[in-house]
C-alpha cells in the first residue's frame, strides 16, 4: 500500500512540474509574441473582451475603446486560473507605443470592507440584487498596492457594493456585478 502510494504521489508531482513547465514556458513565449497570440492550446476565445482561456490561464488584451485591431493594443496580462496574475504589461502610448513600462497590474483587484480583504474572483453575478447599496468605494491605493483603509481598493472609487453570501461582497462595476471574496 505504502508502494503505490509513492507512486501515485511521484506521478502526481511529474503531472503538476509539467503543467507548470508548460504554462511559464507558454507564458514567455506570449509574452514576447505579436499582440493578439492565442495559447499553445486554446480552449474558449471571448472576443469582445479580447480574451483567449489555455488550458488553467488565460490571455487578455486591452485595446483603445473604438478599436479592434490588436496591432493597436496598448496591455495584456496573462492569468493562472483566471484569478492570479503571472504577468502584465502597459506600453507607453506617448512614446508611439514602442517601448513597455513596468508591470502595472502587480495585486489582484481587491477591496477592504470591515477590515477584511476581498479579491476579485473573476466571476460575474447575474443574480438580481435589492437597490440599496450596503456600501461604497470611497478612496483608491494605485494597483500595485493593498487596500489598507475600510472602502478602499486599488482599482477606482465610486462603485457600490452589497454583502453576498458569507465571505462574499457583489461589486457593481460597469454595468456587471463582480464577486470579490475573502481568501
Amino acid at each position: 500500500m505504502k508502494k503505490a502510494s509513492k507512486i501515485t504521489l511521484v506521478i502526481l508531482a511529474c503531472i503538476v512540474s509539467f503543467y507548470g513547465i508548460f504554462v511559464a514556458l507558454d507564458c514567455i513565449r506570449l509574452k514576447s509574441a505579436q499582440k493578439g497570440t492565442k495559447p499553445l492550446i486554446t480552449i474558449s476565445e471571448d472576443k469582445e473582451n479580447h480574451t483567449y482561456n489555455g488550458l488553467g490561464y488565460s490571455v487578455k488584451y486591452y485595446l483603445d475603446e473604438n478599436e479592434t485591431s490588436y496591432k493597436n493594443a496598448y496591455g495584456a496580462e496573462s492569468r493562472l486560473f483566471g484569478r492570479f496574475l503571472l504577468w502584465a504589461y502597459v506600453e507607453d502610448k506617448a512614446a508611439g507605443g514602442n517601448t513597455q513600462t513596468e508591470p502595472q497590474w502587480q495585486y489582484t483587484p481587491m477591496v477592504m470592507v470591515n477590515g477584511e480583504l476581498y479579491y476579485d474572483t473573476g466571476i460575474r453575478s447575474d443574480e438580481a440584487k435589492c437597490g440599496v447599496m450596503d456600501g461604497e468605494i470611497t478612496s483608491q491605493v494605485s494597483s500595485n498596492q493593498r487596500p489598507n483603509k475600510n472602502n478602499q481598493s486599488n482599482f477606482g472609487t465610486g462603485y457600490g457594493y452589497q454583502f453576498g453570501q458569507e465571505g462574499t461582497i457583489n461589486i457593481y462595476i460597469n454595468g456587471a456585478w463582480n464577486v470579490f471574496a475573502v481568501k
